[in-house]
């Protein structure tokens, strides 16, 4: 996985998720292996050197921006950060992800709410399918055919 590809991470707003303590705190208490906080995140990053990983960031509540880790060959997660009332996390989203995401409407997010933004692992949905880089031995990391489709999951596979 190169560098270009980490830079790309995938973005998702669960819809007018209210960010009550106690629906964030609710949220946080049957997820103990989110790690929360600046500092987590820069102590898990310098502790994993990243270079074959790739990440998803996702806002679950409007005032929090959960960054996940995965290993690019197991697709397991390493590790999970949420970052609360981080105005650098919120600005950083609001500027990658444009303040509007795909998942808006997604019934997921309406019947299970930030749940569905938590993956133990990701799968893949669809294969990679380039005909213009095919014999190539590297996938062109700015072709999205060149990718397969990732899904999160909650279960291994």
């Amino acid at each position: 996985m190169t560098d270009t590809q980490r830079l790309k991470p995938t973005m998702a707003v669960a819809p007018s998720q209210e960010s009550s303590p106690s629906k964030l705190d609710a949220f946080l208490s049957v997820h103990p292996e989110i790690h929360i906080g600046r500092a987590a995140l820069e102590s898990l990053q310098s502790a994993h050197d990243g270079s074959d990983s790739f990440s998803i960031i996702n806002k679950p509540f409007v005032n929090m921006v959960l960054y996940q880790e995965f290993d690019a060959d197991t697709r397991e997660r390493i590790y999970v950060v949420a970052l609360i009332d981080d105005q650098k996390a919120l600005d950083q989203y609001e500027q990658d992800c444009g303040g509007a995401s795909n998942e808006d409407g997604c019934d997921c997010a309406e019947n299970q709410e930030p749940e569905h933004m938590i993956y133990e692992r990701v799968v893949e949905y669809k294969s990679a399918d380039c005909e213009n880089h095919k014999d190539e031995p590297e996938p062109d990391p700015d072709c999205s055919e060149c990718w397969p489709v990732l899904c999160g999951s909650k279960r291994a596979p």
